[in-house]
């Protein structure tokens, strides 16, 4: 987990209170959700593990493998998902 201010995340997206950051370099991409204080990694995890890690950061029943966690489109449309089940 990072925070938001971490000064290796160059793009920043905005997306309905959400944040989804990117790092330039190697396009690791991280998602904060406002009832958290840092992101979320979405990459180089076993599904197993990514299942856990966004379960544990989300606190809602929804499953990561739903999504496409690699992409912003995909990290939108589980934000869009999130709003209407887990707020």
């Amino acid at each position: 987990l990072i925070t938001a201010s971490d000064s290796s995340i160059a793009q920043e997206f905005d997306y309905m209170r959400f944040l989804i950051l990117k790092e330039p370099a190697s396009d690791k991409l991280y998602v904060k959700i406002p009832k958290q204080d840092k992101a979320l990694y979405l990459g180089n995890n076993s599904d197993d593990k990514l299942q856990k890690n966004f379960s544990e950061y989300i606190e809602c029943n929804l499953s990561a493998l739903d999504f496409d966690l690699k992409s912003v489109d995909g990290i939108k449309t589980f934000i869009e998902k999130y709003k209407t089940t887990c707020e």
